[in-house]
C-alpha cells in the first residue's frame, strides 16, 4: 500500500466520525505534527 492509498484511506474513516472523536482527532494531528515540524 502506498502513502496515498493510505491517505485516502485514512480520510474515508475520518468522515465516519462523530463530533467528538473528530475534536479528539483533530487535536491529537495536530500534536503529531507540530512535535515533527519542530523536532526538524
Amino acid at each position: 500500500m502506498k502513502t496515498k492509498d493510505i491517505m485516502i484511506e485514512n480520510n474515508q474513516y475520518r468522515e465516519l466520525l462523530n463530533e467528538e472523536n473528530k475534536s479528539f482527532y483533530k487535536a491529537l494531528l495536530l500534536t503529531v505534527r507540530s512535535r515533527s515540524f519542530f523536532k526538524r
